[in-house]
């Protein structure tokens, strides 16, 4: 077999995968109104003030969402106090296969400066994809996260 075709057999491989993710999706939960979602940091990116861009691992933490298809909101699960933080605000765009949303963080002191976290998941690779960008930060300019996330059992 030579490259190309192995290339092209991984493409095709590839694109069976997403379109059996995206029927697993649609008709395991055809009639459920809430997907959860575990999604783990694979890979971030810092961009420096000082110009140095510093490419790590990701965060140690996952993240869990809460998917209300009927409703179409989405929320994210808070460890620490227990419950899930409405993310459907006026920026939450829907489409065929992703999701969109954006939250902004005011400055809370001297040390933590205001962001905006962008957000894209994508319905049908579960990739979630963030990036964010800071106000007048010290040390960051921005910071790009990716993520994967899988299907998951409620979480409580």
């Amino acid at each position: 077999m030579s490259q190309a075709d192995s290339v092209m057999l991984n493409n095709i491989m590839r694109k069976l995968l997403g379109i059996m993710v995206l029927g697993l999706l649609l008709s395991g939960n055809a009639y459920a109104k809430e997907i959860y979602l575990n999604c783990e940091s694979y890979k971030l990116i810092t961009y420096h003030k000082n110009g140095k861009i510093e490419v790590t691992k990701g965060f140690p933490m996952e993240s869990t969402f809460k998917i209300n298809t009927s409703k179409k909101k989405i929320f994210k699960l808070n460890e620490v106090a227990n419950f899930y933080v409405d993310l459907s605000q006026d920026n939450l765009k829907w489409g065929k296969d992703f999701i969109k949303w954006n939250v902004s963080v005011k400055k809370l002191s001297e040390d933590y400066s205001a962001f905006t976290t962008y957000s894209t998941l994508n319905r049908v690779t579960l990739d979630l994809e963030q990036s964010t960008l800071y106000e007048n930060d010290k040390n960051f300019e921005k910071q790009d996260e990716f993520n994967k996330c899988e299907l998951v059992d409620k979480k409580f």
